[in-house]
């Protein structure tokens, strides 16, 4: 009986450390994607985790808690950016690599993403298909990785869950903040308002979550006047 009950407890706890790893991420993601065209590598410690080069990059479980960053891009006339970043575990770090007033890259921190384990599971289901709907786009990038369609409707669901037009405004901004959408998902989340300012606000708010910007003139049709898309023309062109 005292054998059984040893067997018992040595199996729950070794279920229980396989259902903490699984649910509860240990280890670090570091995303890096650029708002330009210029390919790049990137290395840890002076360790090339990728063989080509490219404008989005994501690195996955990385289980040191800080990195010595390089980032060598493919045009040699442009300088190596280094940066001591910090990880922290189960969370998905995403940096931005943009341009300065001088012309000049610059690296910042864009967002801290928990590493979602389903969610990662699902992406992995659903890469080739992602991978084909965005591939035919070469424009200007805001965001690296746009959500997932099972995931896009769960945002529309909470979107549609709220009757008052000021409370959607306010999950809508929420909720795009904590993804990267496309410009037809974009279309489809102002497609939730009656009111033509609100419409406004959230396209302009959304500017820095779309991942295809390029195309922003796909979302004229959720408006109902010429004067709202020459606003956001403006607005996104000084940008």
């Amino acid at each position: 009986m005292k054998r059984i009950h040893i067997i018992w407890f040595v199996l729950l706890c070794f279920n229980t450390c396989i259902l903490n790893y699984a649910v509860f991420p240990k280890n670090s993601n570091l995303t890096i994607y650029s708002t330009h065209p210029e390919k790049f590598k990137v290395f840890l410690d002076n360790v090339c985790y990728i063989d080509e080069a490219a404008v989005n990059i994501q690195i996955s479980d990385i289980n040191i808690s800080a990195v010595e960053l390089k980032i060598e891009f493919e045009n040699k006339q442009l300088n190596d950016i280094h940066k001591v970043v910090h990880l922290l575990p189960g969370i998905d770090m995403i940096y931005r690599l943009d341009k300065n007033r001088k012309g000049q890259f610059v690296l910042s921190l864009q967002n801290e993403a928990s590493i979602d384990v389903e969610l990662l599971q699902a992406n992995l289901v659903t890469s080739l298909y992602q991978k084909s709907k965005g591939s035919d786009y070469n424009g200007p990038k805001n965001c690296p990785f746009p959500v997932i369609d099972e995931e896009f409707k769960k945002i529309m669901e909470a979107i549609y869950s709220l009757d008052d037009q000021l409370e959607r405004m306010s999950k809508s901004k929420q909720l795009i903040a904590s993804s990267c959408i496309y410009i037809e998902q974009l279309k489809e989340i102002l497609l939730a308002f009656d009111d033509e300012d609100i419409k406004i606000e959230i396209a302009k708010y959304a500017y820095s979550y779309t991942f295809d910007i390029g195309h922003f003139f796909k979302i004229a049709d959720a408006f109902e006047y010429e004067s709202s898309m020459e606003e956001l023309f403006g607005y996104f062109n000084s940008r």
